[in-house]
């Protein structure tokens, strides 16, 4: 929460400093709206510190609402800070950060809900993986499928989005590898441009799949081999 906060308050301090950074808002609020769906808010409370998180009018030169977080409104207060993330994204097309604040707002949905109910945060979730598919974000489509392959293995749900959980876990393990090709390499005139540059020698002979395994989004990878040994 500490540093969640921090993030907030650098984006404050720019705004009053220098100049507002809508990215830098939009970040701080899906940091604090993924922090309270999944963790809470118990270690701040413990140490008696008082949460206290701002939202702004359009120019970020005033506040128009101060929220006060405490343990029995986790929920409540990060629905509000993934909103004013999507929100604000959207209004200056900040398209990367779409699907990462879609599939917080699953998780927040689907935590809210019934352990057998998906209609409610399967919306955000499709949304999610529509956008990241057509932005060609493949970490983003890794972590979107590894949610749904871990949601599927723990409630024992034959399919999500149409695939089930061996298909998403499989999808998820694809994503996560590095795919880059010789052919996609800036073509220098100097000869030595890329000498002494490991990955260029891998490409260059072709990578092993191990490479492509450890070049990529590695911990994504193992994380998708550690959920498929559980099916």
């Amino acid at each position: 929460m500490e540093q969640a906060c921090r993030a907030l308050e650098f984006a404050e301090e720019n705004a009053r400093t220098q100049h507002p950074y809508p990215r830098d808002f939009i970040r701080a609020y899906l940091l604090l709206g993924e922090l309270l769906t999944l963790r809470g808010v118990t270690d701040e409370s413990r140490r008696g510190r008082q949460v206290e998180i701002q939202f702004y009018d359009e120019p970020f030169q005033q506040s128009v609402e101060s929220v006060t977080v405490r343990p029995n409104t986790h929920s409540r207060i990060a629905e509000r800070c993934l909103e004013e993330a999507l929100r604000r994204c959207r209004k200056i097309n900040l398209v990367e950060s779409e699907p990462d604040i879609l599939l917080v707002r699953a998780k927040l949905l689907r935590a809210r809900g019934t352990a057998k109910e998906t209609r409610a945060w399967e919306e955000p979730l499709k949304e999610a993986q529509e956008i990241a598919a057509r932005a060609g974000y493949r970490l983003k489509l890794a972590d979107i499928h590894l949610f749904c392959g871990q949601v599927l293995v723990d409630l024992g749900q034959e399919r999500l989005l149409g695939l089930n959980a061996r298909e998403h876990i499989a999808k998820a393990k694809e994503y996560a590898k590095d795919v880059s090709a010789l052919d996609d390499l800036y073509k220098s005139p100097d000869p030595h441009f890329y000498d002494r540059i490991p990955q260029y020698e891998m490409l260059t002979h072709g990578m092993t799949p191990e490479q492509q395994i450890k070049n990529g989004y590695y911990v994504a990878w193992l994380t998708a081999d550690a959920l498929e040994k559980r099916l």
